[in-house]
């Protein structure tokens, strides 16, 4: 049967670019750092029964030590009760500890009180200082250009919600 006129077999529309072996490779590249830190977050998870979300509560957290609550909800993409209830848990657990922030009484701050050298989350924090020491190791030029290139892939993944 032959195509309906005006279709041209093998041709590619504009609209839908080939991928280059360098994309490819970089997706690839993308995912198995994906795959590995995930794989590592997991098995925390496992070990202390939470959540994926209190997870990704936790690791925000302890990066962003007297982070406010809404910071957390800016991040996690959740609602101010959604923050509440995480946070509660996360404190009854003894895993976060709420103080008051020193500028306004009336709002509270979040700290992690997690010992990142130690198991479960040592895998974890493992990865992360092999990858900082990799980083600490290449160009500073070629680093700039490397995160704006992500900040660009993460605008785009974004845009998307």
């Amino acid at each position: 049967m032959a195509p309906p006129p005006g279709h041209n077999i093998g041709v590619v529309p504009a609209e839908q670019p080939t991928t280059s072996a360098a994309t490819r490779r970089l997706l690839e590249l993308l995912d198995a750092h994906a795959e590995s830190r995930a794989a590592a977050l997991i098995a925390a998870r496992e070990k202390l029964a939470i959540t994926q979300m209190d997870a990704r509560a936790l690791e925000f957290i302890a990066r962003h030590p007297g982070i406010r609550p809404s910071g957390l909800r800016e991040h996690l993409h959740i609602t101010s009760a959604s923050v509440s209830t995480l946070t509660d848990r996360l404190v009854r657990r003894g895993l976060v500890r709420r103080d008051p922030d020193e500028e306004d009484r009336r709002a509270t701050r979040l700290t992690a009180l997690i010992d990142w050298s130690a198991d479960p989350w040592s895998t974890l924090s493992a990865l992360d200082s092999r990858l900082e020491r990799a980083i600490a190791q290449a160009d500073p030029a070629d680093v700039d250009r490397a995160a704006a290139l992500l900040e660009t892939l993460l605008d785009a993944v974004d845009d998307g919600r």
